[in-house]
């Protein structure tokens, strides 16, 4: 299927209005002041592939750009043949998430009938995880709370009691935690339910021609704008303070045929402090600063992040590995987008 400007824009904008509402839902129906007041979260849809279509418009940036890596590994886990209608998986996991344990990514796949055709994803900060609380002074992630891999929550529509009470036997707030979660839960039932109604009104079996068309001109916008920046290696380094001595974050930006790679070679090691950030959140920051910077007008997709490809070396601060301490994250990983 081909689709014209203005039916494309028009569906486009559908979607991105069905994920606002489950935003809107994840906020009515939370707990915490976190998800309430302070709009710490990110929804997002996806197609069956697995490819982001549509976040909603009040969105972090760090929760947007991990979100569809989290998606691949949850599916890794729980595989698209093994899902149900009903079926929610979640985890708080940092290098699997959006690096640190107080984000939980809560995933139910969208079904048709009982044919599978996308997936929606909530991401909330938890008002409590368990551990030494929220900061930056643990060493090692084991001091900072319970650490869920990827878990079905729910089967079929039933919560696993077991993991509920796994969950309320390890934080301050239980009431406060389960109801973020189940909050969670719920906002995905909504943007499931919402798309296939967007599917009704529009007499559409298959939303996949949608997501390549939508992904396609995302995509080929972006890559107009870098090829408009001089091919060519660009580097950068900042010292920053740190707790026992300066830290250095370096980055070496090479544009070459509509493409970016970001290298954050030479930045420091890893420290014995929760300021240590996984490589999926300095993937997410630079993707950021780069749509910024190219094309800020187009909503997020899994287009607007094709051109760009992040490494670091492994151990290094921004690109920390287990049992590396992550709870502060943030205080280290929002430097990427100088």
């Amino acid at each position: 299927m081909t689709y014209d400007p203005v039916a494309l824009g028009i569906q486009w904008d559908r979607l991105i209005s069905i994920a606002d509402e489950v935003v809107s839902a994840l906020v009515r129906t939370s707990f915490s002041t976190n998800v309430r007041e302070s709009y710490d979260l990110s929804c997002v849809l996806f197609d069956r592939e697995g490819r982001s279509l549509a976040q909603g418009t009040y969105s972090v940036p760090s929760f947007t750009g991990t979100a569809q890596a989290t998606l691949h590994q949850l599916l890794g886990d729980f595989p698209p043949d093994t899902l149900e209608p009903g079926d929610v998986v979640m985890t708080n996991d940092p290098w699997i998430g959006t690096g640190h344990l107080f984000d939980i990514n809560v995933m139910q796949p969208i079904f048709r009938g009982c044919r599978l055709i996308g997936y929606v994803m909530s991401i909330t900060h938890l008002p409590d995880i368990g551990g030494i609380g929220f900061s930056a002074t643990a060493r090692e992630i084991y001091e900072e709370g319970l650490r869920l891999p990827p878990v079905k929550f729910l089967r079929q529509g039933k919560v696993d009691s077991w993991v509920r009470r796994l969950i309320e036997t390890n934080v301050r707030v239980p009431e406060q935690t389960i109801g973020d979660v189940l909050a969670n839960v719920n906002c995905t039932t909504v943007g499931g339910r919402m798309v296939n109604d967007l599917m009704d009104e529009y007499g559409i079996e298959d939303i996949q021609p949608l997501a390549s068309a939508i992904i396609d001109f995302s995509e080929r916008a972006i890559r107009d704008e870098l090829r408009r920046v001089p091919a060519g290696r660009y580097a950068h380094g900042i010292r920053i303070e740190g707790n026992d001595a300066p830290l250095d974050l370096r980055c070496t930006i090479e544009i070459r045929k509509g493409e970016v790679f970001a290298d954050f070679a030479g930045s420091s090691e890893a420290v014995a402090s929760a300021i240590n950030v996984p490589l999926c959140y300095t993937r997410a920051m630079t993707c950021h600063a780069v749509k910024c910077l190219t094309t800020p007008r187009i909503p997020n997709n899994e287009g607007s992040v094709r051109p760009i490809h992040v490494t670091a070396p492994p151990g290094c601060i921004l690109n920390a590995v287990s049992p590396s301490a992550t709870g502060g994250r943030h205080v280290i990983g929002h430097f990427v987008s100088l």
